[in-house]
């Protein structure tokens, strides 16, 4: 038996073999479930979302497919794809919990409050106890049932209060003991009491004899003196020179070629931030992540090295992604930037993406794999696969319906 995805973030690559064994060995079964679930939480989306879509065309009539896909969708930016899949899952299972509590929190999130406040109503009455239901009500302002009214607890009987002779100091009644007296007289058992005694107390130091006493014209005479040493060393004349020479020093030292090799390091500093911001953001392959991607590459091409070939390579691949992938209306952006990156006649991986990319959204969906197929041969030839090459390859197939050879290639790039 696979390995419960309910622990599917501390998987063990054992584990995750397993998952991919018992899937490869029947595709058609529920093995895809755990095996995309344990993609997702590792954030491999992309070969998430092809066991999704072959547990989908599997399973047609199983909504938790549909709506692990639609999850798969969302934790990339992608919620106009999670939302079509979530229709799908609703079309087949109208009141399923877990698609319309996802479906009203997305069409919130986009813009649809009426249609969002619709779906997470239905959410709620079909558990009203759901928690994550509660929570969303509570983010996006749906009214909640209010709760039911307290149960009504009778009152207890009133007490009877206490007789005057029950209270302290009461007199004493027939076969009752007096109360204990009070008195000087040691008790019975404190026969040795006297025996204590208390320890006699410590004498008191002696207080200190006082210093002789310093009167104001001693210490103004003090810190006179004290002054007027420091202010001669200040307009001492060495001291002024000392200053003059190393301002002096420290102005040729700035001038020339330290000047600008000084400028040139500060801008190349900052330009290296910019690409490591830039990589980082487009591994995170979410929206939001391409968009601040960019932000950086504009940063560079604009105000520190307009000619940068890598940086222009970057901007054309999020921006292809942008295009393709979220429909934003960018595609010239995306071609510029390729133009500027191949005018450096270098090799770069994000090059080959970019100009696959905007072949494939461009209409040439069988030239675009062709060519980048080959190009990801000669790099195995040459002893240098490219996870990237090797990922958009299998994106591409994915998306042209080519789900076993997109799979097999994304796993392959997962694994360089």
């Amino acid at each position: 038996m696979p390995p419960s995805a309910s622990n599917k973030s501390h998987l063990s690559p054992a584990e995750l073999a397993q998952l991919e064994h018992a899937f490869a060995t029947d595709p058609t079964s529920d093995a895809y479930k755990p095996l995309a679930e344990a993609y997702l939480s590792m954030g491999r989306f992309m070969e998430a979302m092809v066991v999704c879509k072959k547990g989908v065309k599997a399973h047609p009539e199983a909504v938790s497919a549909r709506v692990l896909l639609a999850k798969v969708y969302a934790e990339q930016g992608k919620d106009k794809k999670a939302l079509e899949e979530l229709q799908g899952a609703l079309a087949v299972a109208p009141n399923d919990l877990a698609a319309l509590r996802m479906a009203g929190g997305l069409m919130c999130k986009t813009g649809d409050v009426a249609g969002g406040t619709e779906r997470i109503k239905k959410a709620l009455a079909a558990d009203p106890k759901d928690p994550e239901t509660i929570e969303l009500c509570k983010k996006h302002g749906v009214e909640l049932p209010a709760p039911p009214p307290p149960p009504v607890v009778a009152a207890p009987p009133p007490s009877r209060a206490p007789s005057a002779q029950s209270g302290v100091g009461a007199v004493a009644g027939p076969g009752m003991q007096a109360p204990m007296q009070q008195s000087g007289t040691p008790q019975p058992g404190f026969a040795n009491a006297q025996q204590f005694q208390q320890r006699p107390a410590r004498p008191r130091p002696p207080p200190r004899p006082a210093g002789p006493p310093i009167s104001y014209e001693e210490l103004a005479s003090k810190y006179e003196r004290e002054d007027s040493v420091i202010t001669r060393r200040k307009n001492s004349p060495l001291g002024v020179i000392i200053t003059v020479g190393v301002i002096l020093a420290s102005a040729l030292a700035l001038g020339g070629y330290a000047y600008y090799r000084h400028v040139v390091q500060i801008r190349d500093g900052k330009i290296a931030k910019l690409i490591d911001g830039m990589k980082g953001e487009l591994s995170h392959d979410s929206f939001a992540s391409y968009k601040k991607a960019c932000e950086y590459g504009k940063q560079i091409v604009s105000d520190l090295d307009p000619s940068l070939f890598s940086a222009h390579a970057y901007l054309a691949y999020a921006y292809a992604i942008r295009w393709g992938e979220h429909g934003e209306d960018v595609q010239e952006s995306a071609k510029e930037h390729l133009a500027k990156a191949k005018a450096a006649n270098q090799d770069h991986s994000h090059i080959a993406a970019a100009e696959a990319y905007i072949r494939f959204f461009g209409g040439d969906a069988k030239g675009a794999e062709d060519d980048l197929e080959k190009i990801v041969e000669d790099a195995t030839a040459k002893g240098k696969q490219s996870a990237l090459l090797l990922g958009v390859l299998g994106i591409l197939e994915m998306r042209d319906g080519d789900l076993e050879k997109a799979y097999k290639n994304l796993k392959a790039a997962n694994n360089i």
